[in-house]
């Protein structure tokens, strides 16, 4: 007797056809490239229409200093001023134009550079710097420079028959300052500092000076006589000279003394010393042509033993 056979019964399968998985996976990356090709577009036109400014970014200086003249405020802005009109989305400009600042001797810090509206979007770039306020001109090879409270050498210079324009008693403009003379040492390039403790001697009096009318009558501050390695060694030049306007001297003595014994009076009596000639003569140096302020007495010229009690 023959064997059954077991029927196996065939039927059509329940899921979707493979082509048509393909089919939309292709349709959904179709879709998602015109999605992207469209908004890459979108982009493309508000950066060409809307967002790239017809010109380059005017630059604005947030807070500038009182005493920046508007010739420097100038010259900064010409500095960061971009060559080309950039995309208001572009940060790269942004981030090149403050290290073009930071680069700059002027510029002490970049705090922030950054986009804002002025008549279209990304017009504008506003600058946040700290600057480098200039507190003495010191000579050097007939030349007249700006140092900051640092000692670093700023890029502006004098000859000296521009003096006029700045020197305290004489300046026209916003800034007006002392003269340091006698500086042993070379000028270093714009940006770096000025070493020796010589200059130091004289940038430390002049922003002592700094603010105090009476004052005015000194024009240079001469520190030839200081020693520009140890200053404070006993046995070494110490001695500071200021030169008045009327070509006159006042013999001040040693430097400014952060530390140690001095057989000299302090800085704050020297001062007081030189508040009341001023008020006494109208003048600091008393009508002498030369005084010395460095003891409890002020030695005057006529005889180097008469001296007037200088409380």
């Amino acid at each position: 007797m023959a064997k059954k056979v077991k029927s196996v019964e065939i039927t059509k399968p329940t899921g979707r056809p493979r082509w048509k998985y393909f089919l939309h996976a292709a349709a959904t990356v179709l879709f998602l490239t015109a999605l992207a090709l469209g908004v890459r577009m979108s982009r493309d036109f508000a950066d060409r229409t809307v967002l790239r400014p017809a010109t380059p970014a005017n630059i604005t200086l947030v807070n500038p200093p009182a005493w920046m003249n508007d010739e420097l405020r100038q010259r900064i802005i010409q500095i960061a001023t971009p060559v080309t009109a950039k995309s208001s989305l572009d940060h790269d400009q942004v981030k090149e134009i403050a290290e073009i600042l930071a680069a700059e001797p002027w510029v002490k810090k970049v705090n922030r550079v950054r986009r804002t509206f002025g008549k279209a979007p990304g017009d504008t770039l506003e600058v946040d710097c700290d600057f480098r306020a200039p507190v003495a001109l010191v000579q050097d090879d007939g030349w007249f420079w700006m140092v900051d409270a640092e000692g670093v050498k700023l890029p502006e210079r004098f000859a000296k028959e521009e003096l006029s324009k700045v020197a305290i008693g004489r300046g026209l403009e916003k800034i007006q300052l002392r003269v340091v003379t006698g500086v042993h040492s070379a000028a270093p390039q714009a940006g770096e500092k000025w070493t020796g403790r010589d200059l130091e001697a004289g940038i430390e009096l002049a922003k002592l000076f700094f603010d105090k009318p009476y004052m005015n009558d000194v024009a240079a501050i001469d520190v030839s006589s200081v020693d520009p390695l140890h200053p404070d060694v006993a046995g070494a030049k110490n001695e500071v000279v200021l030169h008045t306007r009327y070509n006159t001297q006042i013999r001040w003595g040693s430097p400014i003394r952060q530390n140690g014994f001095s057989v000299e009076v302090s800085s704050a009596q020297k001062l007081a010393t030189l508040e009341r000639l001023w008020h006494d003569y109208q003048r600091l140096d008393a009508g002498k042509p030369w005084i010395e302020i460095r003891y409890d007495r002020v030695v005057y010229p006529e005889a180097e033993s008469s001296t007037a009690n200088s409380n």
